[in-house]
């Protein structure tokens, strides 16, 4: 149930910042990344799909990288999930 609702948290923060993306100030780039992080952590679906995305995607995984390494240690874990050589523990 608690995951449930953490799953339905991080879609409406989701939709918020895709809401805020078009603002002059790119706000929901950052409530974005939020609810994505909130999303990887909740769901093994949502993590095979960033994985995926990383793996096709050189420019994306450099990107996740980067911000990975800006990161507090408890966010740089999750996002370490996705890493396209990580062990498959969704």
């Amino acid at each position: 149930m608690i995951r449930l609702l953490v799953i339905l948290f991080g879609s409406l923060l989701m939709l918020f910042g895709i809401v805020l993306w078009v603002l002059p100030i790119p706000f929901g780039l950052l409530v974005m990344a939020l609810a994505l992080m909130i999303l990887i952590a909740a769901s093994d679906r949502v993590a095979r799909a960033v994985s995926g995305v990383r793996r096709r995607s050189p420019r994306t995984d450099r990107a996740f990288h980067g911000l990975g390494r800006r990161m507090p240690l408890p966010y740089r874990r999750i996002l370490r999930r996705t890493e396209p050589g990580a062990s498959r523990r969704f």
